[in-house]
């Protein structure tokens, strides 16, 4: 299955949320992000520090670890598809999200409601739906 993964998914399989890091780690998935994700994703590095009490080194492990399972693309790479995203983007700080999935033809993993409730072109799945479509783990997750 193909996902656009938005920047609040990392920042949860990150801090607290065992069953997005479950998802990253299925097998089945390959996952799309506009270039910037990561700007934002080390932007927030302090604050995730903080909340994870991880240490650096923790948080580069997993930070390479997340540059590893997602395929990025450029604005140069989805500049044909942001008219159209503009239109369909409930909010103008997740056009790029819908660039990717238009390029992508790919569905978006956000728990954003916003996002799945104001616009009906993309399919927006919740990490609760990816869950339920996917199946829990075997194993219980920390």
């Amino acid at each position: 299955m193909m996902l656009v993964v938005d920047a609040n998914i990392l920042f949860s399989a990150v801090i607290r949320n065992a069953m997005t890091r479950y998802l990253f780690s299925y097998g089945g998935l390959a996952l799309f992000a506009p270039d910037f994700i990561f700007e934002e994703f080390e932007e927030h590095k302090p604050e995730i520090l903080l909340k994870t009490q991880k240490t650096e080194s923790e948080f580069n492990a997993i930070f390479n670890l997340l540059k590893e399972k997602i395929s990025i693309f450029s604005e140069n790479d989805l500049k044909e598809y942001y008219k159209q995203a503009k239109r369909i983007s409930p909010d103008e700080f997740d056009v790029a999200y819908f660039a990717t999935a238009l390029k992508t033809n790919s569905p978006i993993w956000s728990n954003d409601s916003a996002m799945k409730e104001k616009q009906s072109s993309i399919r927006v799945y919740s990490t609760k739906d990816l869950i339920e479509l996917l199946g829990e783990p075997s194993q219980p997750m920390e």
